[in-house]
């Protein structure tokens, strides 16, 4: 047994592997076309979105490079293997909306479920489903909802979220506790293990970042409602689902931010860092431009004020910095299950 440990232990050191030659290809595969002038709704509805960061991105300030991680890609490309799944369903019942383009002639188009490109006549298979552009200029924000049905007479906007134990730790931390359990093993040692199972069946809305992105891409489309599908990653279970009416109450401090940024970058002024942001922090540590931020930079892209206080509007009191960036939770339940798994 010692031997077949020691077998395995050197394999997962083993520079040669095919897993770590996979790593060094993502190293050198370029980042992907996603567009760097403009905000995204997907990052704006996060509790750790920093408005300086955006700004440094829409001005042109090259990111520093940051790791890559095989298990972050397979993270990535889970979500987008979630996302055609779902899309190719509601494409192959006739109700998927969207935008499409063809792979044969780069031909693009809106449509709803097409089995044929109307430039060239080719079929399905060169063709691929763009998504929905939620575009609101006034704000800067630019992005694509994962697609639009009409579904029991009116239209409405699909968001996928694949659910899995990272997902649910940052989002509902009190779901976690509530579902931890410590237990004492064989030898005498306790332990602590988390029922999955129970927790997932105790998701009763989605998770309050998720209703800020969905709730952008409703103002940016003017589409009154968006239906939420969780795919689960950490146990096999069905999905959930929730439909969501558009609230603009929920976003109103969030438009206010793009617009911070929209000025910011308009008059060269970098934003206020926020003011739980500090070197050690997780979120500064693993930015792009922790660098540009905390060093100082030119007059054109900094505060023109020395680096250690460039951007703060005070420095946090002891105790009333959270442990994490915080807004404002949702107290009231906004959104209503429809056959939730």
């Amino acid at each position: 047994m010692a031997g077949l440990s020691k077998l395995v232990g050197e394999s997962f050191r083993d520079q040669d592997r095919l897993t770590t030659a996979v790593s060094r290809h993502l190293l050198k595969r370029p980042e992907g076309d996603r567009r760097a002038d403009c905000i995204h709704p997907s990052e704006a509805s996060h509790e750790d979105w920093c408005k300086r960061a955006t700004y440094y991105r829409i001005i042109g300030i090259p990111p520093e490079p940051t790791a890559r991680s095989l298990a972050m890609e397979m993270v990535f490309e889970t979500g987008h293997d979630a996302h055609r799944k779902w899309q190719t369903w509601l494409w192959e019942m006739g109700m998927l909306s969207g935008e499409w383009k063809c792979l044969a002639c780069s031909n693009r188009w809106s449509d709803t479920s097409p089995e044929q490109c109307p430039a060239c006549g080719g079929g399905r298979k060169v063709i691929e489903y763009a998504e929905v552009r939620a575009d609101a200029d006034e704000y800067l924000i630019h992005g694509r909802s994962d697609g639009e049905v009409f579904w029991n007479g009116e239209r409405r906007l699909i968001e996928i979220k694949t659910i899995g134990p990272g997902t649910v730790r940052w989002e509902a931390p009190s779901l976690v506790a509530a579902h931890t359990y410590k237990h004492t093993d064989e030898t005498g040692r306790e332990r602590s293990g988390v029922d999955w199972q129970a927790l997932w069946n105790s998701i009763r809305r989605p998770f309050p970042s998720h209703i800020r992105q969905g709730m952008i891409y409703c103002m940016a489309t003017g589409v009154d409602s968006i239906v939420y599908i969780y795919d689960p990653k950490f146990l096999t279970a069905g999905p959930k689902e929730f439909t969501v009416k558009y609230r603009r109450d929920l976003i109103e401090d969030l438009l206010e931010e793009c617009l911070i940024v929209k000025a910011s970058v308009e008059n060269g002024r970098a934003p206020k860092r926020p003011f739980w942001a500090e070197t050690s922090c997780r979120t500064c540590k693993e930015c792009s431009f922790k660098g540009v931020c905390w060093n100082g930079i030119s007059q054109r892209h900094g505060d023109g004020v020395p680096a250690a206080h460039a951007g703060q509007s005070r420095s946090p009191e002891p105790g009333d910095a959270p442990t994490r960036p915080t807004r404002v939770r949702l107290t009231s339940a906004p959104a209503q299950a429809v056959g939730a798994g």
